[in-house]
């Protein structure tokens, strides 16, 4: 009898132990969240999820599922998952814009939205980005009515929401018609159906013209994500294109439409018109004056660059210039991504013996990482081959 209670109590332990291991969700609705949240002086996480978001099952697994995760984020949220293609979601998804999964959305205890972030995280750079959604200075702009959820939003709208089978997109004409007869293209009724569907024409100059009432009503992030989308558009034209003409024609209107953000984006996108023409000398150019200015760039994107150079171009001077920005990536982070990199360029560029070291360098560094290292020593005959 006392075996069986003590593996009772085991059982109940170690059930209590999976609750608290983990990130809690509540069954409650949102308006119920939002009002334990209030009595608890907690802020609310929503969980924004569709059914085919494969990261947001990779994000249960790997991320809410952490112990770690639980403890930190328990004691300040109340957290809950709604799909965004189903019922209230669909009302939250245009409220508040959503159009990419998985995306995590925090609130105060009166509604507002206070900050929001996207896509797979893992354990650790999730709890600082949380945090960082929590220190009050950075909060989004507050709204005059949080709780209203019925301010008008036209069908179309709702429809382009729903899931795949039931979902329909509104043609130019139907958009241009709404947007024509609205009064006030600032309010979130009219701002929601731009998000979603402007990329160009009037509405985008009428948008860059209220930037700065769109930023204070929005944040500055979200109004600048969707004008740097506007830019996007005639890059992507300029690309089908061919035409570097037509690339820096766009260039030149995005000091008007971001302002300080624009050096930026110009570079990014520079990148991006010549890796998708292929043309790998002015892809390593742009590379390399992005690789220059710390502001522009990190270590991750430079070993992309880098990367990219060496299974694309068989231009010398470009492998050169990539070696020069990864020569100091890797004085800095002699870890193995960066020293296999490192090591293809220099094999790229028949420097057989600094190719030997850097590539024995970097398979010590990925069995001390514990990761695959067949490729490198793949490189390796093939460096000893030279």
């Amino acid at each position: 009898m006392m075996k069986l209670q003590a593996t009772t109590l085991m059982l109940i332990a170690s059930a209590f132990t999976t609750v608290l291991g983990q990130v809690s969700f509540s069954e409650k609705n949102f308006e119920e969240v939002i009002a334990q949240a209030k009595n608890e002086s907690k802020y609310v996480m929503v969980d924004a999820y569709t059914d085919w978001c494969s990261w947001c099952k990779v994000m249960d697994k790997e991320t809410f599922s952490e112990p770690v995760v639980g403890d930190f984020i328990n004691p300040k949220l109340v957290s809950t998952k709604i799909n965004m293609e189903e019922g209230f979601g669909i009302d939250l998804a245009m409220k508040y814009r959503v159009a990419s999964y998985p995306q995590y959305l925090f609130f105060d205890g009166e509604g507002q939205l206070i900050g929001r972030l996207e896509g797979f995280i893992k354990p650790e750079p999730f709890m600082k980005a949380v945090g960082d959604q929590l220190d009050t200075s950075g909060f989004l702009p507050p709204t005059s009515d949080p709780m209203n959820f019925s301010s008008g939003y036209p069908e179309f709208l709702r429809n382009s929401y729903k899931k795949n089978k039931e979902r329909t997109n509104p043609t130019q004409e139907e958009i241009q018609n709404f947007l024509a007869a609205q009064t006030d293209l600032t309010d979130e009724v009219s701002w929601g159906v731009i998000s979603r569907f402007v990329n160009g024409g009037e509405y985008a100059i009428k948008t860059v013209e209220n930037r700065k009432v769109l930023t204070e009503k929005y944040g500055k992030k979200e109004v600048t994500a969707k004008l740097s989308a506007f830019l996007f558009s005639d890059v992507k034209m300029a690309i089908k294109e061919r035409n570097e003409n037509m690339l820096e024609q766009a260039m030149k209107g995005a000091d008007e439409m971001l302002g300080e953000e624009a050096e930026s984006y110009k570079a990014r996108y520079r990148l991006y018109y010549y890796q998708m023409t292929e043309d790998w000398t002015g892809y390593a150019e742009i590379a390399s004056e992005i690789a220059k200015n710390p502001e522009l760039n990190n270590s991750s994107m430079l070993n992309q660059m880098a990367w990219t150079i060496y299974e694309k171009s068989n231009d010398q001077t470009s492998v050169q210039k990539a070696l020069e920005w990864m020569k100091k990536v890797v004085a800095d982070e002699p870890g193995y991504a960066y020293l296999d990199t490192y090591a293809a360029l220099l094999y790229k560029n028949g420097q057989k013996e600094e190719a030997l070291d850097h590539a024995a360098r970097a398979i010590a560094a990925g069995e001390a990482e514990g990761v695959q290292t067949d490729d490198t020593m793949a490189l390796l005959e093939k460096i000893k081959a030279l």
